[in-house]
C-alpha cells in the first residue's frame, strides 16, 4: 500500500499498513506506519523493513531523502558507515546530491545542489570518517588537516573535495629538450610529498606561441606514485606545458 508521509523528506512510500511495531522500536515511520523496526533479542538485534525498495537507485533527488536515510538507517544498525556524511542546519541539505569516490587512499566527494532548488543560500558540512589533508579541487585551496569542511551552496552550485592521506607539497614539469613541431615529448612529472603508492589525477595543457590554450592537446592522466611521464605532442616550435593536479588542487 502507498502512504503519505509525516515530513517532506518521505512524502509517499510503498509499505504493507497492517504490520504494528508491537515490541520492537520503530525505528523510521511515514504517516504513522513503521518502515524500519529494529528488534534487540536473541544473541544479535533484528531488523525488518517494511518498505519497498523498487527503483531505489533512482531515488536521488528530494523525494528520496526519507527512504535513502532509512536504507542507511539499516546499514549503520549492521556496522555500515559511509565515508563521507551530508548534513545541514535542520539535518537534511535542500535538494544537494552527493557521488563519493575512493582510489587507494584518496577519497573524493562530490555534491551538487539542485538547479531547481529555493533560491536561497544552503549551509553545507561535510564529515569524513577520519582526517586527512583536505583540498577544494574546483577552486585550487588546502582546506587543513581536518574530516570536516562547511560551504554555502545555492542552485546549481557543485564541490568537489578529496580528502588524501599525504599533504602534496609541490608539483614540478619537466620537459625533454630538442622537440621538434609534430614531434611528441615526454614530460616528467612529479608531486612532492605524494606517498610512493599514491593516487592522484592531472590536467596537462598546451599553450601555443600566443599563450592560448590548446584545446586539442590538453589530457587528464591519473597517475601512481610521486611521478609519472607523460607524452605530448607538440603542434608548434613554441609550444609551452602546464601541469593542474586536479585532485589535491595544486598548480
Amino acid at each position: 500500500m502507498v502512504v503519505g508521509g509525516v515530513d517532506r523528506f518521505m512524502p509517499v512510500v510503498s509499505c504493507d499498513q497492517g504490520i504494528a511495531a508491537a515490541a520492537a522500536e520503530a525505528a523510521q515511520s511515514a504517516g504513522g506506519v513503521p518502515v524500519l523496526m529494529r528488534h534487540g533479542g536473541g544473541t544479535g538485534p533484528a531488523a525488518l523493513l517494511n518498505l519497498t525498495l523498487e527503483g531505489y537507485k533512482d531515488m536521488r533527488g528530494p523525494m528520496g531523502v526519507g527512504v535513502r536515510a532509512t536504507v542507511w538507517a539499516l546499514l549503520e544498525s549492521a556496522g555500515v558507515r559511509r565515508p563521507a556524511v551530508l548534513s545541514a542546519g535542520d539535518g537534511i541539505p535542500d535538494q544537494v546530491l552527493t557521488s563519493v569516490f575512493a582510489a587507494g587512499g584518496n577519497e573524493y566527494v562530490l555534491a551538487v545542489r539542485h538547479p531547481y532548488a529555493s533560491w536561497e543560500p544552503e549551509a553545507v558540512a561535510v564529515t569524513f570518517t577520519h582526517k586527512g589533508h583536505l583540498y577544494d579541487c574546483r577552486s585550487g585551496s588546502y582546506i587543513g588537516n581536518t574530516d570536516r569542511v562547511e560551504t554555502t551552496m545555492m542552485p546549481g552550485d557543485a564541490r568537489l573535495w578529496a580528502l588524501l592521506p599525504e599533504r602534496v607539497e609541490r608539483l614540478t614539469l619537466a620537459a625533454a629538450p630538442g622537440a621538434q613541431k609534430g614531434d611528441a615529448t615526454e614530460i616528467a612529472v612529479s608531486l612532492r610529498g605524494a606517498a610512493p603508492d599514491a593516487h592522484g589525477v592531472l590536467h596537462l595543457e598546451v599553450a601555443g606561441p600566443d599563450d592560448a590554450a590548446i584545446g586539442w592537446l590538453s589530457r587528464n592522466a591519473v597517475i601512481t606514485g610521486p611521478s609519472a611521464t607523460l607524452n605530448v605532442p607538440i603542434a608548434g616550435s613554441s609550444c609551452q606545458s602546464w601541469c593542474h593536479s586536479i585532485a589535491p588542487g595544486m598548480l
